[in-house]
């Protein structure tokens, strides 16, 4: 399913064009973690709904969190989501991944209410020492050794749990859980949506769960060309045109080239990596493409829809149908795709 995706991710743009959908606007991460969190939209590690609304940088709670676990673990299995057990064990939710994560043994509730009835508590925000706890059993679960540690030295580590201690001190000693400066790891804090995407990214990469690809420059001085903040590669094999315009550069993507079929999964991995490398396309205007990406490019007939032009701000995802003031990209959809880069 990972590979699909990546094949026909790039080709998102055409559906842009085709429907003229209205874009949900989105928190943009830090610039810090705007790499990571691209790289897990990309690779199928987050679902949209973590992704919506302006909750970027506000604490994540118990079930989103949850949620990010039962994810890691799909794809450390080469699974779907929807192939595993999801027996609801709990009275104050009924959310699908705190289910699945339980039945996976990721977590195992917070208590008991009057009727001796099992509890989640979905909302509270979830700790630093929480998280260590989760991600450690699932490492467990997933064959990964985890008595590997070394002695804590943080200046505030009596204040983690009894529960926590040996969690917390393997993932700090794993380059999992990291300090928060002043000696400090703060088991207690509450971790944002931002942190936690980067971190289990982090995690997927460490034991080899996704390629890097998307954190590393795929693209460089060696087999590609730059030329207004995009990496162009040197690669015959897609039939990727590359045009210089006097505003900017224009991208041509065909459905034949000469009467020669190009290699179409080529395009689509050669696309999305010049839009992810680029620091001029933004986090929103990447997601509004992913968004629509299902109905961008016929396989069985192998062809581009027609469509009228439209105009995507790269910083915030908004079309329009005349040109915006500040970086865009004209696209237009014609038996081809043409990308045109207007700063």
């Amino acid at each position: 399913m990972f590979n699909t995706k990546k094949r026909i991710l790039s080709m998102t743009l055409i559906a842009v064009i085709l429907f003229g959908m209205l874009i949900n606007v989105y928190a943009t991460p830090s610039s810090w973690a705007e790499p990571f969190v691209k790289a897990m939209l990309l690779e199928g590690l987050v679902s949209e709904e973590l992704l919506d609304s302006n909750k970027m940088q506000q604490p994540i709670t118990r079930e989103e969190f949850a949620e990010l676990t039962v994810r890691l673990y799909a794809k450390s299995k080469g699974q779907t989501v929807q192939e595993l057990v999801q027996w609801n064990p709990f009275a104050d939710t009924d959310n699908e991944m705190v289910a699945k994560a339980y039945n996976i043994g990721i977590v195992s509730g917070t208590g008991t209410d009057s009727l001796d009835r099992k509890l989640f508590s979905p909302d509270n925000q979830v700790t630093r020492q929480e998280i260590a706890v989760m991600l450690v059993k699932e490492l467990k679960i997933l064959d990964i050794d985890t008595s590997d540690s070394n002695n804590l030295s943080y200046s505030d580590e009596d204040a983690i749990a009894t529960w926590a201690y040996d969690a917390v001190a393997f993932a700090s000693s794993n380059g999992i859980l990291s300090g928060v400066g002043d000696n400090k790891v703060a088991p207690t804090s509450n971790a944002t949506r931002e942190q936690a995407l980067v971190l289990i990214h982090k995690i997927a990469t460490k034991y080899g769960w996704v390629d890097s690809q998307y954190t590393t420059t795929r693209f460089n001085s060696m087999n590609s060309t730059e030329s207004l903040g995009f990496k162009i590669p040197n690669n015959n094999a897609s039939e990727l045109v590359v045009i210089k315009t006097s505003s900017g550069i224009k991208y041509t993507i065909s459905n034949m080239v000469s009467g020669y079929v190009p290699n179409i999964k080529q395009q689509q991995e050669d696309m999305i990596n010049i839009l992810y490398q680029s620091d001029n396309v933004k986090y929103d205007s990447l997601l509004v493409l992913y968004d629509l990406i299902y109905d961008s490019y016929d396989p069985i007939s192998k062809k581009f829809y027609s469509s009228d032009s439209v105009y995507i701000n790269l910083n915030t995802g908004v079309q329009t149908n005349t040109k915006q003031n500040g970086p865009c990209i004209k696209l237009t959809v014609d038996g081809q795709i043409t990308l045109e880069y207007f700063n």
